[in-house]
């Protein structure tokens, strides 16, 4: 886990504030959604996107496609690139056929 070297207070109504460096590397505007997580005495704060990035591209866009009961998306790019790689570890040499 990366440090960053900032304290923050929580406010009476248990609130922080992130700081405008920290909001701009990570892309967060006004009144974007923010998922929270608990792990161990931690809390982790994510950027929530609705559409879940490509696994292969990072692209977070409508049309990415979700396999495996959604464990998987791919962008149309990131299929095209694993399909690619796909076919090579598959081939004869390699013992592997579908």
């Amino acid at each position: 886990m990366e440090h960053t070297d900032m304290l923050r207070k929580v406010d009476r109504l248990g609130r922080i504030g992130i700081s405008v460096k920290l909001r701009r590397e990570m892309n967060i505007e006004m009144y974007d959604d923010i998922e929270i997580f608990l792990e161990d005495d931690f809390v982790i704060l994510k950027k929530f996107h609705a559409i879940r990035p490509c696994l292969i591209t990072g692209q977070v866009r409508e049309g990415n496609l979700e396999f495996a009961n959604g464990k998987i998306v791919l962008s149309p790019e990131g299929v095209r690139v694993l399909l690619k790689e796909l076919k090579k570890c598959t081939s004869n040499k390699n013992n592997i056929v579908l």
